[in-house]
């Protein structure tokens, strides 16, 4: 068993190791705002049971009660592991960095360059529209600059998978209901407006090439 370290695994009163990273107003943020992206409509959160493999909250929505939950950090990469010990066992080797490569290889192409970061798709579509990343960060209220901001929103949460605090943080450290906010109006916008619709194919085609 591996020893626990006590700088990221620090103790509870009841001896069980805990991600600090639940504990923080951070990750608070991040799950208030997936709950409301997913119940659409706002929410509140109790810590209902915090254990060293994975976290559970209550999510109060009005009169409906849900339950969220988080697995420990470091267990994104269990299946991983065991899928290369696995292959390396089959062919009499050692779990190594390189057999790891060589798994993936056979996997299929490695896809994550397609992902585009956030100031990349602030980039395009300032450029697209006229205007430069500062402008979408700005708290320039203009029709066109707010228009070519609420494109740059949607396509970061569609293609980036950036959480909406995470969104917030590089347009301007806006709040993430604002950002849910611009997601759903142009959402909307781009079933009445087919010009909108081609634009943000357009940039979503230039961002992805590969997809």
């Amino acid at each position: 068993m591996a020893e626990v370290r006590p700088d990221l695994w620090p103790l509870l009163d009841r001896g069980a190791p805990v991600s600090p990273v639940w504990e923080t107003e951070a990750f608070a943020d991040e799950m208030r705002a997936w709950c409301s992206e997913v119940l659409d409509r706002d929410v509140r959160l109790e810590v209902q049971k915090i254990r060293c493999w994975s976290a559970v909250w209550r999510v109060i929505a009005g009169d409906a009660t849900y339950f969220a939950k988080q697995n420990c950090p470091g267990q994104q990469f269990e299946a991983a592991l065991i899928q290369v010990v696995a292959y390396a066992s089959l062919r009499g080797e050692a779990p190594t960095p390189a057999v790891a490569r060589k798994l993936l290889d056979k996997l299929g192409p490695d896809r994550r360059a397609a992902t585009p970061s956030v100031e990349e798709v602030l980039n395009a579509t300032a450029g697209l529209y006229g205007l430069t990343s500062k402008d979408l960060v700005a708290r320039d209220r203009r029709p066109d600059v707010a228009r070519a901001r609420k494109v740059a929103i949607y396509l970061s949460r569609e293609l980036t998978g950036k959480s909406l605090p995470e969104i917030g943080r590089h347009l301007g450290g806006r709040d993430h209901s604002t950002i849910l906010a611009a997601v759903r109006s142009l959402s909307g916008d781009l079933q009445r407006d087919p010009d909108l619709a081609q634009a943000v194919d357009k940039l979503r085609n230039q961002l992805q090439p590969t997809a």
